[in-house]
């Protein structure tokens, strides 16, 4: 059967991490990006590959969607069993991020970014 898909219902997945790396990717998302919003666009700053700044702008389209993804592999890991704040990761899953229609993110965006990654640190660091 060529077209036909394959059943996924009864298959058992491996984690990909486990919460000591999301801990520690959670915390370098949060505090080793810079939360700067300049004045002109970060990709028409060339910056040099080896300047501490480079692609390290929590504003970058690629800071979210790095951060949406390992949200997803959380969720699939069952890192977080706490019902309202799965929904809370939910939810900023969900969100549409001006980046994704090709605005530049403000700064609420990056205060939401912020906000989630507390959350999920404090989380974490309770367990």
């Amino acid at each position: 059967m060529q077209n036909e898909k394959p059943n996924l219902n009864n298959v058992e997945f491996e984690p990909l991490q486990d919460e000591k790396w999301y801990k520690e990717r959670f915390y370098w998302l949060r505090d080793k990006h810079y939360d700067d919003l300049p004045e002109i666009d970060v990709r028409d700053m060339n910056i040099p590959y080896d300047d501490p700044r480079y692609n390290m702008f929590k504003c970058q389209g690629n800071y979210i969607s790095g951060l949406k993804s390992d949200l997803q592999s959380a969720l699939l890991d069952k890192i977080f069993d706490n019902h309202e704040l799965k929904n809370e990761i939910k939810e900023f899953l969900n969100f549409k991020f001006g980046f994704s229609e090709g605005k530049f993110t403000t700064q609420e965006e990056i205060d939401k970014c912020n906000t989630m990654l507390n959350k999920l640190i404090d989380y974490l660091d309770k367990k």
